[in-house]
């Protein structure tokens, strides 16, 4: 589904939850980043869709898989507002 919703409305960023059921979100952002890979490489206007991994697992190795995956950040549940606040700033406002 975020994959389809993706390609439809090119969203500001993406909240990636990594533990999804069908598609997990490595391969999803994967997924995502080939399709900015192939789609849009010659754009020079593009920017890459900043995605954030977000989980409750709070192993350490969880932001270096998300980083590896393609994910510009990561952030565990539960959700902190200021935390939330400052990647928004950090990803969009860039």
């Amino acid at each position: 589904m975020a994959i389809e919703l993706f390609k439809k409305d090119k969203p500001d960023f993406i909240l990636m939850d990594v533990q999804m059921p069908i598609m997990n979100g490595y391969e999803a952002t994967a997924k995502i980043r080939e399709i900015e890979n192939t789609l849009f490489l010659n754009q020079k206007s593009y920017k890459s869709i900043p995605i954030i991994g977000i989980t409750a697992g709070i192993m350490r190795d969880e932001k270096t898989k998300c980083l590896e995956a393609g994910m510009n950040d990561f952030m565990a549940k539960p959700i902190i507002n200021n935390i939330f606040i400052s990647l928004i700033r950090k990803w969009i406002l860039r």
